[in-house]
């Protein structure tokens, strides 16, 4: 019995099946890719929900944090590490001192988790985690425990820094007093301070060695913890409840208050 000849796909037709699916392909990639960014954007923004939630029962507990460090204090002992904050392709989780909630930093533009109402705050109450600090930082930087710092003294300008889990690292803080008002917190854990401050309000909290207070003119720097030298050149000092100054050396000009269970050696 005789079986029919099978005729092959002329050229023509080949072309035309290979132009559908060309077709059906620029169709559907970029529809699967808005799926895939749609879906990381939510990952993220329940990460960072799940942590306000966080915040929120600690506020409850106990008072809110000052500082990256007691932030990521909170993290840990709930069970997340630091790097759950640092920057990946879909966004970076920032923290704001003001209001003690996590917003998301995503192509350069700071938004509300849960599409809550974001309230104008300045750039430096924002915290971001970082291997080091950017010469042209907007944002206050906690530092991770790594080894991309190759130097153990920081320059540090018009942001807030907190040193984390990192020894001994000296800082040279500069701040020309541009946001005045709002208060510049530095966290150290040892080495020495250098601050070269015009019209501004440091917070300073955790031990340091030498604190050497160069101001350009007024200004207000208040101490929460240890320092073991503290010398002034002018400006005011305030020496929190509960903070201690083992050496003070001070020019005429410099006024000291030194409140209730504050204490200089």
């Amino acid at each position: 019995m005789l079986h029919p000849k099978r005729r092959a796909f002329t050229i023509v037709e080949l072309v035309i099946v290979l132009a559908v699916i060309a077709i059906l392909a620029a169709v559907m990639v970029p529809t699967f890719s808005k799926v895939v960014e749609s879906a990381r954007q939510s990952a993220i923004s329940a990460e960072a929900k799940s942590l306000n939630d966080l915040l929120i029962a600690e506020e409850l507990l106990s008072k809110k944090p000052h500082t990256m460090s007691e932030v990521i204090t909170i993290l840990e002992e709930n069970g997340y590490q630091e790097s759950v904050l640092k920057r990946d392709k879909n966004g970076q989780i920032l923290w704001n001192e003001r209001n003690n909630r996590f917003f998301i930093l995503r192509n350069g533009i700071i938004s509300a988790v849960g599409g809550g109402n974001l309230t104008s705050y300045p750039e430096h109450t924002y915290w971001a985690v970082e291997d080091k600090v950017d010469e042209n930082a907007k944002y206050s930087v906690y530092l991770c425990k790594s080894n991309a710092l190759n130097s153990d003294t920081l320059s540090v300008a018009n942001v807030g820094v907190d040193v984390g889990k990192n020894e001994n690292l000296n800082i040279q803080y500069t701040a020309d007093g541009a946001d005045g008002e709002e208060p510049m917190v530095i966290q150290t854990n040892g080495g020495n301070l250098t601050l070269t401050i015009s019209e501004q309000t440091v917070y300073h909290y955790g031990k340091a060695g030498t604190v050497l207070v160069e101001q350009e003119s007024c200004c207000s720097y208040f101490i929460f913890d240890e320092v073991v030298n503290l010398r002034v050149r002018q400006g005011n000092v305030v020496i929190e409840s509960g903070a201690l100054v083992d050496l003070l050396e001070k020019k005429e000009n410099v006024e000291v208050d030194i409140k209730p269970r504050g204490d200089v050696g």
